[in-house]
């Protein structure tokens, strides 16, 4: 693998792919974006082919094996290119959801692999040549304007996320229902759900609304409420100790919230359901 130097005040590159040459893709101790317009790179596990956008990190494997005929932009800058460009929050958001940071794998070669529909290839191929003319030319304020850029870069491909991985997003929102019906009845609340997903809390209620139909806290709700509806039946526990055990501290919202989905009392529901 070969090691790459940048500049320690701008430690940002990008320049056009080297159709045939393997060594100058296999780079260590940065972060890479390779745009694939055309050819074809073999990784270990997978095969990207054209119109495909990458990010890559590599800390000592060699995942592509090799290439043939590629064609398109290689982004190449350090982790702190990233403090440079002075990302809020939400960009911070962004970036992670589409797994191009994660702090929890800092340290893991990884390459995520995106295949762009024709809409979305044109419109990276745009942003890049703009992004590489501003780079070679280096006009006034061209530091500026490459952040600008990329960050445009960024949300073009965030707005695609489902449709570039969809089994990413599929996985995601499957751990976090799986996790709810694990733990319903403990003190969940959207910021550790969150956090727990890769996503904003924003994002996270829109998708988790769109996978199952219900928002977030109605579906925890649902939840509660059955397993109260199985105590009420096949157990002697008092209201109040259902209560506690599937989630609810506050009796009088336990008692709101089962009418509310049940159309009755928890009491009324023991007397008439009562093994």
């Amino acid at each position: 693998m070969k090691k790459i130097l940048l500049n320690p005040v701008f430690p940002f590159l990008i320049k056009p792919l080297n159709p045939n040459i393997l060594n100058e893709v296999l780079l260590t101790g940065c972060y890479q974006m390779i745009y694939l317009k055309k050819g074809i790179i073999y990784c270990e596990n997978e095969i990207i082919n054209k119109e495909s956008l990458c990010f890559v990190k590599y800390n000592g494997a060699e995942l592509i094996k090799r290439i043939f005929s590629i064609h398109g932009f290689q982004v190449i800058f350090k982790k702190n290119f990233l403090n440079y460009m002075s990302l809020n929050d939400l960009e911070k958001q962004i970036l992670l959801e589409l797994n191009f940071i994660n702090p929890k794998e800092e340290n893991k070669t990884q390459i995520i692999s995106y295949p762009l529909s024709q809409d979305l290839s044109l419109a990276v191929n745009v942003i890049l040549n703009r992004i590489h003319e501003e780079f070679v030319n280096k006009e006034r304020a061209y530091h500026s304007a490459i952040k600008a850029k990329l960050l445009e870069l960024f949300i073009t491909c965030y707005r695609y996320m489902e449709k570039l991985k969809p089994e990413l997003f599929k996985n995601s929102i499957d751990r976090i229902i799986d996790y709810i019906d694990d733990h319903y009845s403990e003190n969940l609340n959207l910021q550790d759900l969150s956090h727990m997903a890769g996503f904003n809390p924003s994002y996270l209620s829109r998708i988790f609304k769109e996978k199952t139909g219900w928002p977030i806290f109605e579906y925890i709700n649902q939840k509660r409420i059955y397993k109260a509806t199985m105590l009420l039946k096949n157990s002697k526990m008092s209201i109040i100790e259902i209560s506690m055990t599937v989630g609810y501290n506050n009796l009088s919202f336990f008692y709101r919230t089962f009418k509310k989905i049940m159309n009755t009392s928890p009491k009324d529901y023991r007397s008439k359901n009562k093994m």
